[in-house]
């Protein structure tokens, strides 16, 4: 029973050890670490779908998914009058700063270890968080992982 647990724990520990750190991003394992930008979209109601499953919210807008786990994700409520402190990214606007901070990471990797990356599978350059402004006076702040694109 005692090998048991231990198993049990140690593939706990190992599937735990696979979940990036939200906050940084890194090329490839082992390589050096790099802050996430922070970026918001403001999400307009009317043209937003919500999917509910048990522990994650899928957010279909402007035809991309994004993915809130709310067992990792941070959700704030604040004022609409607080939208004028925050600085908004269209889609197009993160797409062409993704393909900048690729080539640019990749240079860097070049010159420094002789060999070219390969292209980045996903958008972890930036933390996004989701704004949705669901009242007359108040919005929901959804952090989220972007997990596709048209």
């Amino acid at each position: 029973m005692d090998k048991i647990l231990f198993v049990v724990f140690l593939l706990s520990q190992i599937c735990l050890a696979q979940f990036p750190d939200k906050d940084f991003y890194q090329l490839y394992q082992g390589s050096k670490k790099y802050p996430k930008i922070v970026k918001y979209i403001l999400a307009p109601l009317d043209e937003t779908n919500v999917a509910k499953e048990e522990g994650v919210l899928r957010f279909y807008v402007f035809d991309e998914i994004f993915i809130h786990y709310t067992s990792k994700h941070i959700v704030e409520t604040i004022s609409t009058s607080e939208l004028n402190n925050l600085n908004f990214s269209s889609i197009r606007e993160l797409l062409d700063e993704d393909r900048k901070i690729y080539y640019k990471r990749r240079e860097e990797h070049f010159l420094e270890n002789g060999f070219n990356l390969p292209p980045s599978l996903g958008y972890d350059y930036f933390k996004i968080s989701l704004v949705l402004v669901e009242k007359e006076n108040l919005a929901k702040v959804y952090e989220v992982y972007w997990l596709y694109s048209n």
